[in-house]
Order: structure tokens, then sequence, then C-alpha cells
């Protein structure tokens, strides 16, 4: 009996692929920035399934026409033929996605070696794969894309462009390892107007996902060219990840932070005593907030901590306010507690 059957060989093929993807998985986890990143372990068994049906549907095929050409094994020609033709499809379209991806590579490539604005201009309006989403993504980062450039890319209605990008592949310059949406790009480049950023604020249209949308509106928040007016509006959606940009923007209206006060929540809190525009009142208010925590005994006072230090490290808070949240932090029962940069500090720290 022959060592090498189709079963066999598709196993083998199944097997090398499947480990190599959970390979590129891990290292694209590895390189990621993002405090869920770790999540994706969990999935690994998804993205080895599939590649082991694909690469074993072709290992078994290809083998099976393979071992009938030499006589190996008797079966029907018909047989043989579907098997050729299986296998021959599976690897074809292999090969035409390695061969596009190889392009992509190439081309993105070269977008980060760019060093005039017209060969960027020219990416984007004429260049290769110009509306491949890796391909916007890197003209959307450059460091050279000018404003209208930027507004142009927002103009394009495309829902895959206010999804967070991934890849296996370096294909996303800096961005490699955050893979944000090409519109929080565009949103978050110094470089974009601030029509353009009212513009991303207030788009929407069918087939655009809600969730990935407030993480745009995020971006839109955190940057400093975004109108006063359009941070008002914002801050109406009550969402998380816009709260924490709005809380951080030093352009942020007085209305803003007294709404965002009135939130009680835990982030938005540090984003405020971090802010040097926040008013005075409310670095106040932050001194006295408690918070609630059931982890453990102390993780409540930890977290009072490390809203203390960033009040305590803030240039722009009162004097008295910075010498009640040191001594807040130095009371017996909360040194312990301090977040690990504070711990060991002298009473005559300066701030950082």
């Amino acid at each position: 009996m022959s060592l090498i059957t189709p079963k066999r060989a598709g196993v083998v093929c199944g097997l090398i692929a499947g480990v190599a993807i959970v390979l590129l998985e891990l290292h694209v986890i590895n390189q990621s920035s993002s405090s869920t990143a770790s999540i994706g372990i969990l999935f690994l068994p998804i993205p080895f399934t599939l590649a082991f049906i694909y690469f074993f549907l072709v290992g078994t095929s290809v083998t099976y026409f393979v071992l009938w050409y030499r006589s190996k094994i008797s079966v029907s020609r018909w047989k043989a033929i579907v098997a050729a033709c299986i296998g021959a499809g599976l690897t074809l379209l292999f090969v035409v996605t390695a061969v596009y991806q190889v392009t992509l590579i190439r081309v993105t490539a070269h977008i980060e070696t760019i060093d005039t604005l017209e060969e960027l201009q020219y990416a984007f309006e004429a260049g290769p794969l110009n509306r491949n989403k890796f391909v916007l993504g890197m003209i959307a980062q450059h460091p050279l894309a000018s404003s209208e450039l930027l507004h142009d890319i927002a103009l394009i209605e495309d829902p895959k462009l206010f999804k967070p990008m991934g890849s296996y592949f370096p294909i996303m310059g800096e961005n490699q390892s955050r893979g944000l949406a090409v519109m929080r790009l565009v949103a978050s480049h110094e470089h974009t107007r601030s029509e353009t950023l009212e513009f991303l604020a207030e788009v929407d249209f069918p087939g655009m996902d809600q969730v990935w949308r407030m993480y745009v509106l995020s971006s839109v928040a955190s940057n400093p060219n975004t109108p006063v007016h359009v941070l008002s509006r914002l801050v109406a959606y009550e969402e998380s990840v816009i709260d924490w940009s709005l809380a951080h923007n030093r352009n942020s209206p007085p209305d803003v932070f007294e709404k965002l006060i009135e939130r009680e929540e835990q982030y938005v809190d540090y984003y405020l005593a971090e802010n040097t525009q926040t008013p005075e009142h409310i670095f106040r208010i932050l001194l006295g907030r408690e918070y609630q925590c059931s982890y453990s005994p102390d993780c409540a006072q930890k977290d009072k901590n490390l809203l203390l230090d960033r009040l305590s490290r803030n240039p722009s808070v009162p004097a008295d306010i910075v010498h009640e949240a040191r001594q807040k932090m130095y009371a017996p029962g909360a040194a312990s507690q301090l977040p690990a940069e504070s711990v060991g500090e002298s009473e005559g720290w300066t701030t950082r």
C-alpha cells in the first residue's frame, strides 16, 4: 500500500497551512498596540480550521489526480478530472490572491516613500489600487497629505473605510499595530480642516456600521481642528469613546466639560484631570470624587489614587488642590495603593 494517499496529503497540506496562519495571527496579535488584541488568541481555531479545510481540499484533489495519472489508483476518468478541476481552481485562486497581495505590498511601500504632494495626489487619483482601503489608509496617514486630499478621501462613500483594518502583511505603515479605520486616520490628521471634520461628524449612509461610526466620531472629537460647535454636538451622543476624546481635547468648550463631569465615569474623570483647560471648579469636584469597586477591597482606593495622581501632575490645577490631592494619596492606608510611578516620590516632586 502506498504511503501517499489523497487523504494523507490533504491532512499534511492542511496542517502546514493551519499552523502557518496561526503563527501569522500570533505575530499580528503580538505587534498590535490594542489593549484587547490578546482576545484574538481565543479565536485562533477559526483561521486554523478555514486554512486547514482549504488546503486539505487542495492537497487531496491534486494528489488524487496525480495518483490517477500515474495509474497508482483505479478510478474513473471523470472523478480524476473533477479532482483536477477542484485542485487547479483552488490553486489558481491562491496564486491570484498571492499576486494581488504582493502588488498591494509594493504599492503601499511606495506610498510610504513618497516625498512630494504631487506624487501622493497621483497615487490617490490614478495610482494602482487607488480605492483599496489599505492604499487609502497609507495616503490618509501620510504626513504630506493636504487638507484638500484628506477632504476628498472623506467624501468617499464606502462603509469599509469606517471599519478597523488588519493584515498579516506590512501594508499599513505606522498604523500596522493600531489598525485604525481609514476615516479615523483622516479625522486624526493634523492637516484635516474644520469643514472636513464637521462633515465626518455628520456623515451617515446606508450600510455604515454605527458602532464603528462612533469610533470615527471619537477621532473627530480628539482633533484640535474640530470646531467648538461640533464638539458641543458630539457630547450629546453619550458614548464613552467620544466622551474620552472630548475630555482630553483642550479645545472643548465649557458646556462640554459641564456635561462630562455629570457622567461620573472613571476614565472621563481621568482625562478631565489631565486636561490643562478643565475649569477649576471641575478640578474641585474631581478632588472629592469617590468610586465603587467590587473586584477587591482596595480597588476603589486604587482608582481614586489614579485620579488624584493625575490632578497633582496637571500644571493648571491650583496649588491648594494639588496639596490636598497629595495629602489624600499619602494618607494612612492610601499610600500603598498609589500608582506605581508615584510610589516613593517625595513631597517636593514636580508636576510632569
